[in-house]
């Protein structure tokens, strides 16, 4: 699984102790090991110690049953031992010790015989080789209180994947389907007052109806929702490549034939919400989210909490998004504006990308909004930054960048243009477009079936 820590690796002596030596039962369940093969069983632990191999005096055995012969002839008859107790400082820990011959791998670590990794959550445990990924560990304890009493069967939650100002989203397993999502979790008490909380339930219930009425390759998918008194529950697609923000602050830039292929599936995403009459209104490097699919980079974009949903005779007015990527249209509080909205916040995320700064900055003699709205950026030029960046990037950029909304790009001309229509680019993304296929009704579990009425109902 992508993202995760390497495992603190120790000698046994030093890393845990039991903390019952006559093993017995402890009153909860402090930890699950979710099969990553089908033929596996889950595992709920609730002795402080579990052996795990294909010995007879293992407490998990694994047998022809679950295992391919290929791999369990390279397993040992205690391949490893997974356990809670306890450090120096008396913190409960997970602990799993190596007993193998061949080895037992921690998100693709080997561990090494007699030797003893901590734990934590989401981590992936393979038996012999990499590839031979048998186990997910997930702490039993952070299950039991985030998620409504009626989805505790279902989900098991994960880890944390981020928090905003209207919600905290977890990464979650489908206990059914071993299927990862990112659950979003938004709170009804948010704000004090009646009239806050009828515009939270309200811009709630926009998100919901906009993503569930959404179906396309660059655009984050929606499963269900389900609620509680207390919040929302959205269960979203997870991507597990994050996003673009935390992947610039690793990189620092892209290269310009990598923005071309990110880019194009952007562009095409919001060629599909503007056809739909949706505009994002807050398109920033936080909501672009990332995954790698054949060795191609795939982006969707996420979090529709301030769209807006277009109808004939509908005008977009209010003031919303991240100041950074904000038109000046918006910035100026004209009467109304137009879908170009988002078309500026792509230019100053290619702008972005391309040179690893954002265009728009204040000093001590202008405020950054000020620079927004009279249009006072670096120009994209090899003078300005020490490398090259194409000329028809540099123009697609400013024609992105334009303070006139009149004059300014729409995302069909984007499209149309020249650093856009690249046979390369489009045949990569083509492979993204025809690998993705919308779920047949009869193909989804009951749950699924039943995810839309909900949706309505929040509506």
């Amino acid at each position: 699984m992508e993202g995760h820590d390497e495992p603190t690796t120790q000698p046994i002596s030093e890393a845990c102790r039991s903390q019952d030596t006559d093993e017995e039962p402890i009153n909860e369940v402090w930890g699950k090991l979710y099969p990553l093969s089908y033929r596996l069983q889950e595992a709920e632990l609730t002795m402080p110690a579990y052996k795990v191999g294909r010995g007879m005096e293992c407490d998990i055995r694994l047998t022809r049953d679950c295992i391919d012969t290929s791999v369990l002839n390279l397993i040992s008859k205690v391949q490893f031992e997974v356990k809670l107790a306890k450090d120096d400082s008396g913190i409960e820990v997970f602990c799993l010790k190596d007993l193998s011959s061949n080895g037992t791998f921690v998100n693709k670590k080997k561990i090494g015989r007699n030797r003893t990794v901590f734990l934590k959550t989401s981590d992936e445990i393979s038996l012999s080789q990499p590839q031979n990924k048998a186990f997910l560990f997930v702490d039993a304890r952070l299950c039991n209180s985030w998620l409504p009493a009626s989805e505790k069967h279902r989900y098991d939650i994960l880890t944390d994947l981020g928090s905003g100002a209207f919600g905290v989203v977890k990464m979650a397993v489908n206990k059914k389907t071993r299927c990862r999502y990112a659950i979003k979790k938004l709170l009804r008490d948010k704000y004090l007052g009646e009239n806050e909380k009828k515009i939270n339930e309200m811009r709630i219930a926009n998100e919901i109806k906009i993503l569930s009425s959404l179906d396309h390759a660059f655009i984050v998918k929606l499963k269900e929702v389900f609620e509680n008194e207390e919040a929302v529950f959205m269960v979203l697609e997870y991507m597990p490549g994050g996003d673009l923000k935390h992947k610039l602050c690793r990189d620092k830039r892209l290269q310009e034939t990598d923005c071309k292929i990110l880019f194009y599936q952007l562009f095409l995403g919001v060629q599909y919400l503007h056809s739909q009459g949706v505009t994002h209104r807050d398109l920033k490097p936080e909501n672009i989210l990332l995954s790698s699919e054949n060795g191609i980079l795939k982006v969707k974009i996420s979090d529709f909490g301030l769209s807006k949903l277009i109808h004939a005779g509908t005008a977009l007015k209010s003031h919303c998004g991240t100041l950074l990527y904000t038109a000046p249209e918006i910035i100026m509080s004209k009467a109304t504006y137009t879908p170009k909205v988002d078309v500026w916040s792509l230019g100053c995320i290619l702008y972005l990308c391309l040179c690893g700064k954002t265009p728009f900055t204040g000093n001590q003699h202008m405020r950054i909004e000020e620079h927004i709205v009279r249009g006072y950026y670096k120009r994209l030029t090899s003078v300005n930054f020490n490398f090259d960046i194409s000329t028809s990037a540099v123009n697609l950029v400013e024609n992105m960048l334009i303070v006139n909304s009149d004059q300014r790009f729409s995302i069909d001309e984007i499209l149309n243009h020249d650093w856009t229509k690249d046979k390369q680019v489009d045949s990569t993304v083509k492979k993204l477009l025809d690998g993705y296929k919308k779920e047949d009704q009869e193909n989804l579990t009951p749950d699924e079936v039943e995810a839309p009425k909900k949706m309505r109902r929040l509506c």
